[in-house]
């Protein structure tokens, strides 16, 4: 078995039982809650604009709440090991 499968296999073993990194936990709640997984800013917005780029489009937060809820993503990040 190659090694980069015993690795990928160990962490997601790791992460069903609640062990993951806090960064993969804030991206998660930031996705779950904002359907992105980082704040556009003002700046980058004002961007877009000069660079004639259409605004940003709402996210479809209740689509990708079903999507991930069906994958069981959204009980996945919520764990938490107790230490």
């Amino acid at each position: 078995m190659p090694l980069a499968e015993i690795f990928c296999f160990t962490r997601n073993m790791a992460i069903k039982k609640g062990y993951m990194p806090d960064i993969y936990s804030e991206f998660a709640h930031a996705l779950m809650n904002d359907a992105r997984i980082v704040n556009v800013s003002r700046f980058a917005k004002k961007k877009r604009t000069n660079l004639g780029l259409p605004p940003l489009q709402p996210t479809g937060i209740r689509a990708l709440k079903k999507i991930l809820s069906a994958t069981g993503f959204d009980k996945l990040h919520k764990k938490n090991p107790s230490t």
